[in-house]
């Protein structure tokens, strides 16, 4: 049995043409692109090349206009200006008259913003300004508002000053007034800083494989984590003729650390095995036995042999905890007769 439909289905229908053609009737035109400074001049010396005796023959200005892909009402204004200005011995413009469209930008006096008190952040200037914080961002990218960030100084008394000068004088070298502008290259100087780190943090991003599991952290205590000290020591790296690197200045990272056998047994490990238990308090007494008894041996080690017998100095900051040259047990240290003399203080120069 054979049935007959009185449409195809592959076709469109009659109201899908319909609807078409409507759409393609209500196109608009493209918009023409405006004529530059250089096409305008080719247009009008085209226009003064073709006339005769100011007028031009029929039919030359649609020439014109489908040559440039312009309107004739384009070339009749050009056309009626040059002839215009040519009766009144003008100059002829042919610079591009720019349109301004758009609301006007929103000015801000620069006093209105010295005055605000809260500008930490870019809500407050809004809030104050009462503008959008679209328009706050803008007037960053313009420069018109400065991003600054106000870092802590500390508070020098002058004899802090004093002393800061004088230390940077002493490293002036030479006694001539032409060789006493030099300063001297510090390669005898190790630097020494501390600083602390958590053992551990609130939350860590790894990355995963697909079927892995992540860590399940736990502490007692989220608000105290435990702290350790890192104490560095660091000098100036060397360079031989051909800028290969035969010291690199990096002495040692030692951490505030002791081992003690455990009191108990657990299954991680036996009664009596040593573990390793952070200092929770750094004294002087720890920084001296640091000093002593790590960082000098490290020095020793790794300080370039072919410098010979001189003067080490350690530079420290102003920690309350740091010794100085003369400290009594420092100083047994200092008088031991190696290789190198080293020389400690605080916030100048120490001699190992």
């Amino acid at each position: 049995m054979s049935y007959t439909f009185p449409f195809d289905l592959n076709q469109p229908s009659e109201e899908d043409i319909e609807w078409q053609t409507h759409e393609e009737t209500n196109d608009h035109h493209k918009k023409r692109a405006k004529l530059s400074c250089d096409s305008k001049m080719q247009l009008l010396m085209w226009l003064l090349n073709n006339q005769i005796e100011g007028k031009l023959k029929h039919g030359e200005i649609q020439e014109v206009a489908n040559l440039f892909n312009v309107t004739r009402r384009t070339i009749n204004t050009i056309w009626s200006t040059a002839r215009r200005k040519k009766t009144t011995s003008q100059p002829y413009n042919i610079s591009i008259k720019g349109h301004n469209s758009g609301r006007k930008r929103i000015q801000v006096q620069p006093n209105v913003i010295t005055k605000i008190s809260m500008r930490e952040c870019i809500r407050d200037l809004e809030l104050q300004l009462k503008v959008s914080s679209t328009t706050t961002n803008i007037m960053i990218k313009r420069g018109l508002i400065k991003p600054h960030t106000n870092p802590l100084h500390p508070a020098l008394k002058e004899a802090n000053l004093f002393q800061r000068v004088e230390w940077v004088l002493n490293l002036l070298m030479g006694d001539t007034p032409t060789i006493i502008r030099q300063y001297n290259p510090m390669y005898n100087f190790v630097h020494i800083d501390e600083k602390w780190f958590y053992l551990s943090k609130k939350s860590q991003r790894v990355y995963l494989e697909r079927n892995e599991k992540g860590k399940y952290m736990t502490t007692k205590s989220s608000k105290f984590i435990p702290k350790v000290m890192f104490t560095a020591a660091v000098a100036r790296p060397r360079f031989n003729a051909e800028n290969e690197c035969t010291f690199d200045g990096k002495i040692c990272i030692f951490p505030f650390t002791y081992q003690e056998p455990a009191k108990r047994a657990s299954k991680y490990r036996a009664k009596g095995t040593f573990v390793t238990k952070i200092v929770e308090s750094v004294g002087k007494k720890k920084t001296r036995n640091m000093l002593i008894n790590d960082i000098i041996p490290a020095i020793m080690q790794k300080w370039p042999i072919t410098e010979g017998h001189n003067i080490i100095y350690i530079q420290q900051d102003n920690a309350r905890t740091h010794i100085c040259q003369d400290d009594p047990e420092w100083q047994q240290v200092h008088h031991k007769g190696t290789l190198h003399s080293f020389w400690c203080n605080n916030h100048q120069t120490v001699q190992i």
